[in-house]
Formats: C-alpha cells, structure tokens, sequence
C-alpha cells in the first residue's frame, strides 16, 4: 500500500531542499561571485597605480635633471648679463664724458 506519509515528508524534504537552493544558497553564490569581480578590478587597479608609481619615479628623477640642467642655463645667463650691465656703465661713463668734453669745447 502507497504510504502517503512518507511521499508528503520525502515531498516535503525534496521542497526544503529546492527553497534552500533558490533562496539561500544563489544569493550567497551570487555575492561571492560579484565579490570575486571586486577583487579582480581591485587587483588590477593596485597594479596600474603600482606601474603608474614607478612610472613617477622615473619621471621624478629626469624632471629633477631637467630643473638642473635649466638652473645651469640661468646662471651663466646672469653671469652674462653682469658682464653686460658692466659694459653698459662702462660705456655710459664713457658718453657722458665724450659730451662733457664736446660742450667743453664749445
């Protein structure tokens, strides 16, 4: 004789197992999946910022070069230039004395 019992509880277990799947068990797979997606951009975000570190490093390095080599530049710049303003005011003492000289004559 078919035992009705029994097929209600197997039923009734086969029901708790397939809401358990639906309702518990997808919603934690489905986190841990979209989890995993976070780790992996995260993991690939860490690495550019990483190369991009590096990659201001070496920058850092030439720029500081850079400002150096444009340091020097300006130096022997003002160096000619007092060189200039010397001559300059050499040679303004120079015309006012050629103009004294030419009124004096006068």
């Amino acid at each position: 004789m078919i035992d009705l019992t029994a097929i209600s509880q197997w039923c009734i277990a086969i029901t708790g197992i397939l809401v358990f799947l639906k309702y518990v068990s997808a919603p934690i797979k489905a986190l841990l999946e979209n989890n995993k997606t976070a780790m992996e951009g995260l993991q690939n975000a860490i690495n550019k910022l990483s190369s991009d570190l590096k990659d201001n490093d070496y920058k850092w390095a030439e720029s500081q070069a850079h400002r150096n080599r444009l340091q020097n530049t300006q130096d022997k710049h003002e160096e000619r230039i007092g060189v200039a303003e010397d001559k300059l005011i050499s040679h303004d003492e120079q015309l006012k004395t050629l103009w004294k000289e030419k009124v004096d004559k006068r």
